[in-house]
């Protein structure tokens, strides 16, 4: 009888969800905002998916962040669009992959040693702005925990409110199911991962895209704005935008998902809204606790992830803490790294100055600095090359 009761007390583990129902399964927890502290914030909530996924809230109530579940609590950080965030590969801390343009543009003696000595450039993937996460399927859990995103109090919690859902029956199986917190967990993430997979988050139907596959033809507008945005002897875009090692590459995500300090002002207004102060800098990838004493503070201090340029035209605010709300604005601060004197030194968003860099030492101004300042026809036209990134879907959401 002994023999028997143990056995029949046996934890029996659920069967596999298969492709369709962790598909299923990921897009109702997307939109679920019972997941949260007050029952008001879903991952939807900060991802918007009329705006790419992207979170335009953030352009007035946030000044530059998401509010969290509580009403009030705000990061330091833009929310990015998810869109194509799959293609990104875990975090590594010794990548060797070649990845963008193997061009490279003419570099003084000290600027060469400069990159060559730089062990950070080694750093490529992971996910959020510092890459603390190492894959998409723990990417996706931390926001629910997160105090100032969805708040609640643990995983408990998040598996806890799951299992009592009526609507993840069909997945789990009532509350009384025999799954382990554990399994529960893993179904959670990794049909979360699936969904941001699917074709949903990558369509790959851009004007690039249809152009690249003959699809149609490219305005001579944006035939122009491509040779820049490719030729490191113009833009030097592709040199961190760039994941292929060849130009007009098909399904290209517009990243090499590595890190780099461009110099972003501080947001002022943010650092005001969110209680941190103007004093505050965040150090990016220094705070990523996957970094060890092999690294230089002065090296990874400020540095952040290269976002994908896909739906770039769509998903304001700009920069890690959206400092920026124009795209416009965004080409003129790149540009003006390659002005002299008084010119391109004026933010079009302030009428002022650019604000102090969040962190000036390290700036990687050796790839930032071209031969020579873009003129306003060729802004124009680099700039309808990155509207060509756009989803068909979000072409309406085009300014004219």
């Amino acid at each position: 009888m002994a023999a028997l009761s143990a056995a029949t007390s046996t934890t029996v583990m659920p069967s596999p969800l298969t492709t369709e129902q962790k598909l299923a399964f990921g897009e109702a927890l997307f939109f679920d905002t019972s997941l949260s502290s007050q029952g008001n914030q879903a991952c939807a909530s900060c991802h918007d998916p009329g705006r790419a996924f992207a979170d335009p809230r953030s352009l007035t109530a946030g000044h530059g962040a998401s509010i969290g579940s509580d009403g009030s609590s705000i990061g330091q950080r833009n929310a990015p669009s998810l869109t194509y965030v799959a293609t990104t590969p875990v975090f590594t801390l010794q990548d060797m992959t070649p990845v963008g343009s193997l061009q490279a543009p003419r570099q003084s003696a000290h600027q060469t040693a400069a990159m060559a000595t730089s062990g950070a450039d080694k750093i490529r993937g992971g996910f959020f702005w510092d890459g603390r996460e190492t894959t998409l399927e723990e990417q996706v859990l931390s926001p629910f925990v997160n105090s100032k995103e969805m708040g609640l109090r643990d995983l408990s919690d998040l598996t806890s409110r799951v299992m009592q859902s009526q609507r993840y029956h069909p997945f789990l199986g009532t509350a009384d199911s025999q799954w382990p917190e554990s399994a529960v967990l893993t179904a959670i993430a990794d049909s979360l991962a699936s969904y941001l997979r699917s074709d949903t988050f990558n369509s790959y139907d851009s004007r690039y895209d249809r152009f690249v596959r003959g699809e149609i033809s490219a305005t001579t507008q944006e035939v122009v704005g491509m040779g820049l945005f490719f030729s490191p002897s113009f833009s030097n875009c592709a040199s961190c935008h760039q994941a292929s090692t060849m130009a007009y590459a098909p399904r290209e995500v517009f990243s090499n998902h590595r890190y780099e300090n461009i110099g972003t002002p501080i947001n002022a207004a943010l650092l005001s809204n969110n209680g941190l102060g103007s004093d505050f800098r965040d150090a990016g990838l220094a705070m990523n606790p996957a970094l060890g004493s092999e690294f230089d503070n002065t090296d990874v201090n400020g540095r952040f992830k290269v976002p994908s340029l896909r739906n770039v035209a769509v998903s304001a605010p700009y920069m890690h803490n959206g400092t920026f709300n124009k795209l416009d604005t965004v080409m003129r601060f790149y540009n003006h790294y390659s002005e002299s004197g008084d010119s391109g030194q004026i933010n079009p968003e302030t009428d002022q100055p650019w604000a102090a860099s969040n962190n000036p030492d390290g700036i990687a101004t050796h790839k930032l600095r071209g031969n020579f300042p873009l003129s306003e026809r060729q802004l124009a036209a680099l700039t309808a090359f990155l509207r060509m990134l756009t989803d068909q879907r979000y072409e309406y959401l085009l300014e004219d």
